[in-house]
């Protein structure tokens, strides 16, 4: 009898822990869903320079060309890329503790966020939404002239009231072509939004 009892006081518990576990999850990927569109410049939603004078047939090691008029007539008359795909990193990792010290120490920023430790998660895909492209799970199958590109994000540090965060942000867009930002948001009215974006690498 008291072992029942004990059981039925126990089961609340357990359930509540479980659905307090899920609602930070989902979370977690509700910031990654509400953000993720406008986190990618539109250029590259457009085929490369590269790709560009490939299919044009032109060289730029001809002396003749004008590389003012080529940007221009590029950004013209580029085409949209045939896909919408965009690859992401299923590792979420803490920021690097050296960056993190430099955010803390010599940018005072613990003042607005709390800079706990934080583990590796996976990321789980099937709970990220966009409107705006086809999300994969990295691999090694990224064709950078077709695609958009490749993603990257931190787990997210929050304030204590837990309506602001600051989260690393990777885009790659090529083997030598990318960025690495900050990004900082806020929550309204239920949904994320990037208040700024700070960029800190560019290759």
């Amino acid at each position: 009898m008291k072992k029942t009892r004990f059981i039925i006081f126990l089961l609340p518990i357990v359930l509540l822990s479980l659905r307090c576990d899920n609602e930070k999850r989902v979370q977690d990927e509700t910031i990654y869903s509400d953000i993720i569109s406008n986190l990618i410049d539109d250029n590259y939603e457009y085929e490369g320079l590269n790709v560009y004078l490939k299919n044009k047939g032109i060289s730029i090691e001809n002396d003749s060309i004008d590389i003012d008029s080529l940007h221009n007539d590029y950004l013209r008359y580029r085409k949209p890329k045939t896909n919408k795909r965009l690859y992401i990193s299923k590792m979420l990792k803490p920021i690097d503790s050296d960056e993190l010290k430099i955010l803390k120490d010599e940018r005072k920023l613990s003042s607005i966020y709390v800079f706990e430790d934080k583990e590796e998660k996976l990321l789980d895909l099937d709970l990220v939404q966009s409107k705006k492209f086809d999300l994969k799970s990295m691999n090694n199958d990224i064709n950078f002239d077709l695609d958009i590109g490749a993603i990257e994000f931190s787990r997210v540090y929050f304030n204590l009231e837990k309506n602001q965060g600051i989260l690393y942000f990777k885009f790659l867009c090529g083997n030598l072509c990318g960025n690495e930002s900050y990004i900082f948001i806020n929550k309204e009215n239920n949904h994320w939004k990037i208040t700024k974006k700070e960029l800190i690498a560019s290759y």
